[in-house]
This record gives C-alpha cells, sequence and structure tokens, in this order.
C-alpha cells in the first residue's frame, strides 16, 4: 500500500446513498467502526501513534478519504485482502469482531461498503458478501472462580461476578439453593466452584455453572494478619536478595 489514503464509498442498490440523504450520525458511526477494526489489528511502533482521519467527502454516492498514520497502513492492507478472500483467520479477534458489527450495521441498512486503497481490485462488505462471525471451538472443563459478587437472582437464577484476574464480568449459572446461598455474599469477594466452557481462541470464559460455593473467606480474609504470621515465621530478616535469601535457607557459604 504505497499510499496511506484509502477510500469508503457507501451506497445502496438504488443509489438512494447520498450525502444529503444520509444523517451525520449514520456517517460518523460508519466510520467509527470502520477505524476501531483498524486500530484493533494496529501493532504501534515507536512514538507512531495509530489514527485514521477523515480527510475529504464527496457527493458520488458518500465517498469518503481516509488517510491513515503509517501504524494504520499495514492494518488497512491486511483487513482489504482478508475481505477479498473472506478468511479472518490472520486478523485479531477483536478486528474481525468489528468487522462483523460493521458488516451488521451496513446490512441492516441494505448499504455496501467498497474499501478501496488504488491498488488492485477493491474489497467489499455488502447484503451480498457479509462479514461472518468466527466459529467459535470451546473445552469444558472443572475450575473455581474467583471474583466480587456483583448481582444474584433473576428468573433463571444466575450471579455477576467481576473476575480478579481480568476484571472482566463472567454470568454464572446457579441453582436456586446456590442462589440463595450466594446472596448472603453480595458484594463481598467469592470463590465458586463449577464448570467453565472456555473459549480455545482467547481462553475467556464463555458460560459457567456453578455446582458449590467455595469455602473462600471473602472480606474476612486478613491479607494483613497473613503477612504479620508469615513474617514472624520466617523472621524480620532483610530478604531483599533472593539469591542470598535463597543461599541463607539453604545454609550455604557466600
Amino acid at each position: 500500500m504505497s499510499t496511506s489514503d484509502l477510500k469508503l464509498k457507501l451506497r445502496d442498490p438504488l443509489n438512494k446513498t447520498r450525502l444529503d440523504t444520509v444523517p451525520v450520525s449514520e456517517l460518523f458511526s460508519y466510520l467509527k467502526l470502520y477505524e476501531q477494526a483498524v486500530l484493533a489489528c494496529t501493532h504501534q511502533a515507536g512514538d507512531d501513534k495509530p489514527v485514521v482521519c477523515l480527510v475529504g467527502l464527496s457527493e458520488s454516492s458518500v465517498l469518503t478519504t481516509l488517510r491513515h498514520s503509517p501504524a494504520c497502513v499495514s492494518a488497512a492492507l491486511a483487513i482489504k485482502v482478508a475481505l477479498l478472500s473472506a478468511d479472518f483467520t490472520q486478523l485479531p479477534i477483536k478486528c474481525h469482531e468489528k468487522l462483523v458489527e460493521f458488516s451488521r450495521v451496513l446490512t441492516s441498512r441494505g448499504v455496501t461498503a467498497t474499501i478501496d486503497d488504488g491498488q488492485g481490485k477493491p474489497a467489499e462488505i455488502s447484503p451480498e458478501r457479509p462479514v461472518l462471525p468466527r466459529k467459535v471451538v470451546t473445552l469444558q472443563n472443572k475450575t473455581t472462580v474467583y471474583g466480587r459478587c456483583e448481582r444474584v437472582g433473576g428468573e433463571t437464577p444466575k450471579a455477576a461476578i467481576r473476575l480478579f484476574a481480568s476484571g472482566v464480568q463472567l454470568d454464572v449459572m446457579l441453582t436456586t439453593e446456590l442462589a440463595i446461598e450466594l446472596a448472603k455474599r453480595l458484594y463481598d469477594f467469592v470463590g465458586i466452584e463449577g464448570t467453565a466452557v472456555v473459549d480455545v481462541a482467547t481462553g475467556e470464559a464463555v458460560s459457567f455453572n456453578a455446582e458449590r460455593i467455595s469455602p473462600y473467606a471473602g472480606k474476612k480474609a486478613d491479607p494483613t494478619g497473613a503477612l504479620k504470621r508469615l513474617r514472624e515465621k520466617i523472621g524480620s530478616g532483610n530478604y531483599g536478595d533472593p539469591v542470598k535469601y535463597v543461599a541463607e535457607m539453604r545454609g550455604e557459604e557466600q
């Protein structure tokens, strides 16, 4: 891609998509989704800030000229190649998800987007050539999740747990008995044992079926007290140098 400028053309089958008929909010919703897809595919290098800017607008249908910073040029090319081949496996998952969202918005409004970098065949997203979601491959495993219980209830009982490890909210399916028990720990830190269905590609839990509440102390845990007890057990020496500390524990001479 020898230039950082790319043309994004929006049109419908009846050519009713014209600059004077498209609300500003709708136009920029298209541009925002495209930008989010590009940024999700961008690897920032040094001080090169990834930016996609609108530098031109034409009334021929709706033809926008988008200028990409150097950090975004290769991302835009990768997206074009993926669209032409209908193979999105080489794109980051987040980028693919944004393209799927872009495609759904376009399709719902009967609009076709043509992406042209001036070299070779333009790429197209249309009702006839939508971007399909990736096929999710999952596996099940027994595990325990730890986090903050932020919500419990519902006609089909479930809990919203904010995970310690990632900060992501996980919806946990519960039995009525477990929901009653967990409701007593609302806004507390909890551990829940159960079966997770995990997305193999991302490592994230797609769903989680609880089996029991783990005997985890939650807010009643006293990390400061635990550290004090640990200090009493191993002494108050200076263990800033881990090599020296291990040598002392082993009784080795320095």
